[in-house]
């Protein structure tokens, strides 16, 4: 089944990337990919839903990604809250509803997919999935921060160049997954590390990863933190080792990278889509903070090829 926002294919095709494949008791295990959807709920349409109708489990791996707004779900009878610029993890066999539960607009995007061999479907929880698969034991919780854009660039993949095609980009969708499990290892390796970012410079940091596309300048960020100039330019280099600015800039051409890399889209437009004012200042933005034009690193040039 497919429509715009929305892939099911009758038989889950497999995801066949190297890092991916997982070998357990002689059986050799790799994902299949069961659904993509991009949700939208109104205040007016949670109202009126029954909420324990949509309750269940199943042996299907869940990465749920908030667009937009916040709102509370149900996993194991425990209500969790998401909010935009959050991943939401969702173990197999885990009884569930991702109907949000609050009278709240929001938007999300769900990745769903089972670890198989053959008939026979995986039920590791997340840690240990990706314990087998890395070697490393992550500390995970159900929902993740994304503060730095990563998980975001991954999710742009599937939203942007896999939902709304004729026929389903497995490499992309591959990619994404890989992306996305690398991160999740890579963060819980971090988190060992970075001390507790106040919720002011979080909730500027996903409001800019948020809008990227879109102009935004110190007063905007003034406004959402209601911090003074320099309070939130300090706080924000104390807590994230560089100023908003630079982290808006960082943000986009991680963005456009994933543009560049995974789509035919023209340089122009991907400027436009990353929220810079013209192509002109994206090459030259792009070129002083990797050594590359936009052009050399889409085919693949090393730094300093020319």
């Amino acid at each position: 089944m497919r429509s715009h926002n929305y892939i099911e294919p009758d038989s889950p095709p497999q995801l066949d990337a190297p890092w991916l494949r997982l070998s357990l008791k002689g059986e050799i295990y790799r994902p299949h990919m069961v659904r993509i959807r991009k949700r939208w709920f109104t205040s007016e349409e949670i109202r009126k839903l029954d909420l324990k109708h949509h309750e269940h489990s199943h042996r299907i791996y869940h990465l749920i990604y908030y667009l937009e707004g916040t709102n509370s779900v149900s996993i194991d009878d425990r209500t969790v809250e998401v909010s935009a610029g959050q991943m939401l993890l969702i173990d197999p066999d885990v009884v569930h509803n991702v109907i949000p539960r609050e009278a709240k607009d929001c938007c999300f995007l769900t990745l769903m997919f089972t670890y198989q061999s053959g008939e026979k479907l995986l039920s590791l929880p997340f840690t240990q999935l990706l314990e087998h698969l890395s070697g490393y034991p992550p500390q995970l919780e159900s929902v993740i921060d994304d503060s730095h854009g990563i998980l975001r660039a991954h999710f742009n993949t599937l939203e942007k160049e896999v939902l709304g095609w004729d026929e389903a980009d497995l490499k992309r969708v591959s990619y994404s997954l890989v992306g996305l499990l690398n991160e999740l290892v890579g963060a819980s390796l971090r988190r060992e590390e970075l001390r507790l970012i106040p919720d002011d410079i979080l909730k500027v940091q996903r409001y800019m990863l948020m809008h990227l596309d879109e102009s935004i300048t110190i007063d905007d960020l003034k406004e959402i933190s209601h911090l003074s100039r320099s309070q939130l330019i300090g706080k924000f280099k104390q807590h994230c080792g560089m100023s908003p600015i630079d982290f808006l800039i960082h943000a986009r051409i991680e963005k456009s990278k994933i543009y560049l890399l995974h789509s035919s889209k023209r340089i122009k437009e991907i400027a436009w889509l990353c929220g810079f004012q013209s192509e002109y200042y994206f090459c030259k933005t792009f070129k002083k903070r990797t050594e590359q034009t936009p052009g050399q690193f889409r085919k693949g040039e090393p730094p300093h090829a020319y």
